[in-house]
């Protein structure tokens, strides 16, 4: 069963931004590494501009400790259909998303080379790997100000932005 559809057999109140998931990945979760994925992170936090965003920072050992696939690219896009899920879940995988190219020069090395690609996490993320939370604003901390049990919160508008290497891509 998917982690999304055993949230709504429980009636666990949330919001997904991926009514159709055509990567077909229904128990993972989707990830970025270092730096959200910008082009997708900005066209949802405007199609659904009446929630508040939140970029939760999960600690590196999820990518060796969890059952993880890696995509050079996003992984709903045609180069990665197909690909098996042991060809995704390699260390060699993972390299590639740091690929080569004349843009890598304008972009951090813990940087993926493409913006979107990603790591798909299978099922649900264990509490223990989450390092903290990123708000982009005083207004959206407010909102949570009193909820106990959080990890570290911080406001950092710099990931509700884009990548230094945006007009690359």
């Amino acid at each position: 069963m998917s982690l999304r559809k055993a949230l709504l057999e429980r009636g666990f109140p949330f919001d997904y931004s991926d009514e159709q998931r055509i990567d077909g990945f229904l128990n993972c979760i989707s990830t970025s590494v270092s730096f959200p994925n910008y082009k997708m992170f900005c066209k949802k936090r405007n199609e659904f501009s009446d929630k508040t965003w939140a970029v939760i920072k999960i600690e590196k050992e999820a990518l060796w400790e969890l059952q993880c696939l890696f995509f050079i690219e996003n992984a709903a896009s045609a180069g990665s259909r197909g690909m098996t899920v042991a060809a995704l879940s390699t260390i060699d995988a993972f390299d590639k998303m740091f690929y080569d190219k004349e843009s890598r020069s304008l972009i951090s090395d813990s940087f993926t080379t493409n913006p979107q690609a990603e790591v798909m996490v299978h099922g649900a993320i264990p509490s223990r790997y989450i390092k903290g939370v990123a708000l982009k604003s005083e207004n959206d901390m407010a909102l949570i100000k009193n909820v106990k049990g959080l990890p570290e919160i911080e406001i950092n508008k710099d990931l509700f932005s884009f990548r230094a290497d945006w007009h690359c891509w």
